[in-house]
């Protein structure tokens, strides 16, 4: 119960972070996008243990708030934000809280390009909205396992960071809303994670991980 409570209140101290990075964003800029995004992630973890391989897998959502900007005369856009990530495997929770600048290339629309909403564009559906993404992560993260009261605690956080290389696809729907389905792979060099050592207990150890991200985002411009 108490470690809910902890993890409740972790959550509640980074929306607070996200809004208040988006107001300063805005107070700079009279006309923009923003953006919130939702994702699941599904990596396994891979550590190296006394010369032996084990593999497990992690789950979990992905909240992400962004801003919009991108160079005048060439479609190469980036998208800099705070995201907020949750990873689970048996008794193990990860809480992941993380800067993201994310870099979008139009190859099809590289330098012919309107400059205007992708609901205006009109070189065709695939060639205005597709895109290649490159998405550098930067924050940290906690590490918990549940464990009967009588074993010892290991908690555990510490600087992360991960690399995302994707591709996805804009849909205007006005000049205002654009969503966006995106498909990533995501890995993760270094993190804490767990394995059992045949003593039906989990234990924390080094590695990394690698896997799968999907979201959607919807982006609103003024």
């Amino acid at each position: 119960m108490q470690r809910n409570v902890r993890l409740w209140n972790k959550c509640k101290a980074m929306i607070r972070l996200i809004i208040t990075g988006i107001f300063i964003f805005l107070s700079f800029q009279l006309s923009a996008q923003v953006g919130l995004s939702l994702g699941y992630q599904s990596l396994n973890f891979n550590p190296e243990e006394n010369g032996r391989s084990f593999d497990q897998r992690y789950d979990g959502p992905v909240v992400t708030i962004d801003y919009w900007f991108r160079l005048r005369n060439y479609r190469l856009e980036f998208k800099p934000g705070l995201s907020l990530g949750l990873l689970s495997s048996g008794a193990v929770d990860i809480t992941k809280y993380q800067a993201v600048f994310s870099s979008r290339i139009y190859p099809f629309s590289f330098d012919d390009d309107c400059d205007c909403p992708t609901f205006s564009k009109r070189s065709g559906f695939f060639e205005d909205g597709f895109f290649l993404s490159l998405s550098p992560h930067f924050g940290y993260y906690d590490f918990s396992i549940s464990l009967p009261d009588t074993a010892p605690d290991h908690s555990k956080d510490g600087f992360l960071f991960n690399m995302d290389l994707g591709a996805g696809i804009d849909i205007g729907f006005s000049d205002e809303f654009t969503l966006t389905p995106e498909l990533r792979y995501r890995y993760v060099p270094k993190i804490t994670g767990s394995i059992d050592f045949n003593d039906g207990i989990d234990s924390p150890v080094d590695g990394s991980m690698s896997g799968i991200f999907a979201g959607i985002g919807l982006t609103y411009r003024w």
